[in-house]
């Protein structure tokens, strides 16, 4: 009695054979599905305590996913409160300077702070010096206008009031000169 040995290659599988045997995937194919058959079904039992088991971890995770949601809705709270605070803060010191600026022109040009504006202490020098010269127009043209009316008369001594000659009658004036 002689034994053969297969021929193995040299990943030790055996070699494939072009022989004339049946193909084996469509008996696996076949098997599959009858071992599938003979495997005993869960009972309706079996099948809700894993439905409910399953309901069970999902119920879990989504607790798990809604505290992780407000924990993260917390930080971004926080984080934009902080922004907030940031940004509130850098707007007051922005208004405090822009005040600090304009009571210096104020002082410096003695124009009110209300009527003084602009972003920046250039701009309200230059809104002042303009505020400032338009009111120099407007009162050298007032003092134009009333002296135009009544123009002032010198005081030249020996003439009355108004530019009128000395009369006779005055009387204190010759006694006081003639002395």
């Amino acid at each position: 009695m002689s034994k053969s040995i297969p021929a193995t290659n040299v990943d030790g599988q055996e070699p494939e054979a072009n022989t004339n045997q049946p193909d084996t995937s469509q008996q696996d194919q076949q098997g599959t599905s009858q071992e599938q058959d003979s495997k005993p079904q869960m009972s309706r039992e079996d099948l809700e305590a894993a439905l409910a088991k399953a309901r069970k971890e999902s119920a879990a995770h989504r607790i798990e996913r809604n505290k992780a949601r407000a924990e993260l809705e917390e930080k971004r709270k926080a984080n934009s409160s902080d922004s907030d605070r940031l940004a509130a803060l850098e707007k007051e010191l922005a208004e405090s300077r822009i005040q600090a600026a304009r009571a210096q022109v104020a002082k410096e040009t003695g124009l009110p702070e209300n009527l003084i504006t602009g972003d920046n202490a250039e701009e309200m020098a230059e809104h002042a010096s303009s505020i400032q010269e338009h009111i120099n127009k407007l009162v050298e043209a007032a003092v134009t206008e009333k002296l135009g009316a009544n123009p002032p008369m010198p005081v030249v001594r020996g003439e009355a009031a108004g530019g009128q000659p000395q009369s006779d009658e005055d009387w204190l004036r010759k006694a006081f000169l003639s002395k």
